[in-house]
């Protein structure tokens, strides 16, 4: 139930989510995006993606998905004062909820409309019939070197309980002489 999700959030994902709501975050949600709105998400995630340097996918990436997953795509907007503040593409398949990527501006690090979005998200897809949702990766001790700037949104997505999942250490080999010694000096260095 709601109140049973209500009840994982932790004391500091509360606050968070009400005073999103007190900032007047308004979520809205859209199924099978047209190609305006989903380049608003891929500028979104496009400029983000630039501010803290990481690598997206290509448009065309973001649109095959789209077209592959029809009416199981979804976009998911935030607004604060009429300003974009987020967005977040979730795939959905067989009672479970994928997040795939995301996006926020500079101006929503100084709020909390974040939060109103996953919460909101959550209560959507819940009310939908969906039993799972999978928030995605977290920053792991066992591959420091590609998952230690990942802290900020792993303690986000720990705030909103539920259950974290380790896989196994995956099994590698590089076939280049290269590569393998750049494993081998990066394995070091962790």
């Amino acid at each position: 139930t709601e109140e049973d999700l209500w009840k994982n959030i932790s004391h500091s994902g509360k606050y968070s989510i009400n005073r999103a709501k007190r900032e007047n975050a308004k979520v809205e949600f859209h199924k099978n995006p047209s190609d305006e709105l989903l380049k608003k998400h891929y500028d979104l995630c496009k400029d983000n993606s630039k501010r803290k340097h990481y690598y997206i996918q290509p448009w065309r990436d973001y649109v095959a998905k789209r077209d592959s997953w029809g009416e199981d795509c979804y976009l998911i907007f935030v607004h604060q004062d009429n300003e974009l503040m987020g967005s977040k593409m979730f795939l959905c398949h067989e009672g479970g909820v994928l997040y795939i990527n995301g996006g926020s501006s500079q101006t929503s690090l100084k709020n909390k409309s974040g939060y109103a979005l996953l919460w909101e998200s959550i209560l959507y897809f819940k009310n939908l019939g969906y039993k799972k949702m999978d928030l995605e990766g977290v920053m792991d001790n066992r591959f420091k070197f590609y998952t230690k700037t990942w802290g900020g949104f792993t303690h986000f997505k720990e705030k909103f309980g539920g259950e974290l999942i380790r896989f196994p250490y995956p099994q590698i080999k590089y076939l280049s002489l290269v590569f393998r010694i750049i494993n081998k000096v990066k394995t070091l260095d962790m």
